[in-house]
C-alpha cells in the first residue's frame, strides 16, 4: 500500500467535524476524526490558496499548449538551424509544465494528522478538491520532541518543529502566531509521549527537629 493511499484510507475511517470556532486563536483549524485529529492551514487563506492552484494549473496547461504549438502550428518550419532550438524549448516547456502541474496536484495546504489509533504523526498536503498527498510519516516512538522555533528575519515567525529521535534532523510542522502554536505544542507533547508527561503528586517533605542530633542520641543513652 502506497503512502498516499495510507493517508486517504485513514481519513475515510470516520467523518471529520470541525472544532468550535476560536478553538485555536489565529485561524488554525483543528478537526476531530474517528482516529485522532488534524491540524490544518490557516482558514483565512483558503481562497488565496485556491486561486494559486488555479493559476498553477493554467500555467501548466499553457506550457503544454506552447510545446505543441512549436511543432504543429501552420507555418512552423523544421530546419537544421532551428531544430536544436525547438528541441531545447520543447524540453524546457515539458519539464516546467510537469513541475507546475505536480505542485497544483499536490495542493498548497499543509496538514498535520495525529493518528492516536496507529500512533502515527503524518504530514500531508491537501489540494482544493480535498485530495491528500503524504509527505512524511513518523511513529510516536520515533519522535524525540516537538518544540517552537522563532525567526525575526525579516519578520517574526513562529514555527512548530519536530525533532526526529535524538538526532539533529528536524521537520517543520506549522507556522503561526506564538499563542496559537503554544496551545498546539502542549497538546502534541501530551499526545505523543503520554507516559513521560504524567503528573506526579509531590511527596510532602518531612520536617526535621531542630537541635544537635548527637546531643539527642547522648541523652537517650
Amino acid at each position: 500500500m502506497s503512502m498516499s493511499n495510507l493517508a486517504e484510507q485513514a481519513e475515510r475511517k470516520g467523518p471529520a467535524k470541525e472544532a468550535p470556532r476560536g478553538f485555536f486563536q489565529g485561524g488554525v483549524v483543528r478537526r476531530e476524526t474517528a482516529w485522532g485529529y488534524t491540524l490544518g492551514c490557516f482558514s483565512e487563506g483558503e481562497q488565496f490558496r485556491r486561486a494559486i492552484e488555479v493559476v498553477l494549473w493554467i500555467v501548466s496547461v499553457a506550457c503544454f499548449v506552447t510545446f505543441v504549438g512549436l511543432w504543429i502550428v501552420p507555418g512552423s518550419t523544421v530546419e537544421t538551424g532551428t531544430l536544436g532550438i525547438k528541441i531545447g524549448l520543447s524540453v524546457v516547456f515539458i519539464l516546467f509544465g510537469f513541475a507546475i502541474g505536480a505542485i497544483a496536484r499536490r495542493g498548497m495546504c499543509r496538514e498535520v494528522q495525529v493518528d492516536m489509533e496507529r500512533e502515527q504523526l503524518r504530514i500531508v498536503w491537501r489540494n482544493m478538491r480535498g485530495e491528500t498527498q503524504l509527505q512524511q510519516v513518523f511513529a510516536f516512538e520515533e519522535i524525540g520532541s516537538v518544540f517552537m522555533s522563532h525567526s525575526v528575519v525579516p519578520i517574526r515567525i513562529t514555527r512548530l518543529v519536530l525533532r526526529y529521535g535524538d538526532t539533529r534532523r528536524v521537520f517543520p510542522l506549522l507556522e503561526g502566531p506564538d499563542k496559537t502554536l503554544r496551545a498546539i505544542w502542549k497538546d502534541l507533547t501530551i499526545d505523543l509521549h503520554p507516559k513521560s508527561t504524567q503528573i506526579v503528586t509531590p511527596v510532602k517533605p518531612v520536617r526535621r527537629r531542630s537541635g544537635n542530633p548527637s546531643l539527642r542520641v547522648a541523652r537517650r543513652g
